[in-house]
């Protein structure tokens, strides 16, 4: 016999529960922006791969304009990342940013204001950086910028430019080489602002100052070629040591500046309206409210549906609660999880209804909805068109769609012919490795993609080696689904 559901006024006395739109995502106090820009192999070799190595997120600013026309690049020092690697970052969590379609110094050194010409001009480096990014590699529009050349870049007016295309981070530098610049301004009161050390590495010397001294926001920002003797190997001693001091880790959210600029706005924006009991189970609308000045979609994609966490402060540990938004297909579960008695969930903000219950409210379960597909990608410089990395990369995606519960892990195997599991560049096994999720990729329905690019021929395999996938997702109601696919190479 089910015990009986706590009134009202047994399970929330005095609101004490109202839900609360956490800061940062899952309720961390911190928030580490790891930035790099000019397009050097390095951004990819000695950044990329040594964040993601420790399990932190980075943005990546380049020079569009080598991935879009291919040939030498005068402007900057080859060699570059192939668009095949700068994928292969995006699908892992990581950030795409736009640093100019072309390194010219005149053009970004001039007031955007002095011509009409000058400004449009500027505006056709927005516009043809987001594209070249959108269509050569994420699909999805990108929101932040920082230019080349970034020496207040404000006061110069590139941030109103870059506002009117769409973009709503704006990046710079100052001379004395602390950043201190306003960002997502809308149009002209700042939201946050983040402080950075440029072209130091001292990762996590600064960072764990920063958390002790109360400080809410770090950004480190630094030349993509790392051009001091031992950069590379400072940075990755740095983030060693970040990645071993858990009670700094802990409260630190190290995120994309795309992500980051997507949850912040949200948050600025979101609201929890008509806050109710319904016999016993509490509701609320999730609303959110856009000022004008902020496009709700671009390139026919929508932008803000990046979850924010809520949190509903020290409820009682038992009995489990559940969470559910309203869709047109009815209800749908929300993964929840339960931290000293608070009830953490994440969830998109779209003016839909929220209802929290210490009971399910929907007894039938449903199983996902997957499907798997893989392409081989040729993997060459854009400068010289070298083939690099084996000449050959394997792209994997996983599509998985509930529309009647929220999908919380997607795991993927990758075996070879005698059924080992492969081992990526990392030294990762790919066996019931958990695929990050790119909320970038989350389509309308609420399916989402996640993937994974692999090296096997510079990983020793010879062409025409065939590989077995296996994914499996979960749902919040904890039903669970597996896909199966074969892949030569």
């Amino acid at each position: 016999m089910s015990s009986p559901t706590p009134s009202a006024s047994e399970w929330f006395p005095n609101h004490a529960h109202y839900p609360q739109v956490c800061h940062f995502a899952d309720d961390k106090p911190h928030l580490l922006l790891l930035t790099t820009d000019d397009d050097h192999y390095s951004i990819y070799s000695g950044v990329f791969r040594v964040t993601e190595a420790h399990r932190l997120k980075s943005s990546l600013g380049i020079v569009v304009a080598p991935y879009v026309e291919g040939g030498p690049y005068p402007e900057m020092a080859p060699p570059y990342p192939s668009w095949v690697e700068l994928r292969e970052a995006f699908l892992a969590g990581h950030g795409i940013v736009m640093h100019g379609y072309n390194h010219t110094r005149e053009l970004w050194l001039t007031d955007a204001n002095a011509s009409a010409e000058t400004r449009r001009a500027i505006r056709r480096q927005f516009d043809l950086s987001r594209q070249g990014i959108f269509e050569r590699l994420t699909q999805h529009p990108i929101i932040t910028m920082w230019p080349c050349w970034s020496l207040d870049h404000i006061r110069r007016g590139h941030g109103d430019v870059g506002r009117d295309a769409g973009y709503v981070y704006c990046a710079q530098r100052q001379q004395n080489q602390v950043f201190r610049h306003k960002d997502l301004v809308l149009p002209t009161t700042p939201i946050e602002v983040f402080q950075n050390s440029r072209d130091r590495w001292d990762v996590h010397d600064q960072l764990s100052a920063d958390v002790e001294a109360g400080g809410c926001y770090t950004h480190l920002w630094g030349h993509g070629t790392m051009h001091k003797p031992g950069d590379d190997k400072a940075l990755a001693a740095q983030l060693a040591k970040l990645s071993n001091d858990h009670a700094v880790l802990s409260r630190v959210w190290s995120t994309s500046s795309e992500r980051a600029a997507r949850y912040i706005i949200e948050r600025r924006f979101a609201s929890v309206r008509n806050w109710r009991d319904e016999d016993g189970v509490w509701a609320y609308e999730l609303h959110i409210s856009l000022p004008p000045d902020l496009p709700s979609s671009l390139m026919g994609k929508p932008i803000w549906n990046a979850p924010l966490t809520v949190k509903h402060p020290n409820m009682p540990a038992e009995p489990a609660r559940f969470a559910y938004e309203e869709t047109p297909s009815g209800l749908r579960p929300l993964g929840t999880r339960l931290d000293r008695g608070t009830l953490y969930y994440n969830v998109v903000p779209r003016g839909q209804t929220i209802r929290v219950s210490p009971r399910p409210l929907r007894d039938a379960a449903t199983k996902p909805s997957m499907a798997i597909s893989a392409q081989k990608l040729a993997v060459t410089r854009p400068c010289d068109g070298q083939s690099v990395r084996g000449g050959a990369a394997l792209e994997i995606l996983v599509t998985v769609s509930d529309p009647r519960a929220e999908i919380v892990s997607c795991q993927l195997t990758l075996r070879n012919q005698s059924g080992t599991p492969f081992t990526n560049a990392f030294g990762r096994r790919i066996e019931d490795y958990e695929l990050p999720e790119n909320d970038w990729l989350v389509g309308p329905s609420g399916e989402t993609t996640r993937g994974l690019i692999v090296y096997p021929v510079e990983a020793g395999y010879a062409p025409g080696h065939e590989f077995t996938l296996i994914a499996t997702a979960k749902n919040a109601h904890g039903e669970s689904a597996t896909v199966r696919e074969s892949v030569t190479v």
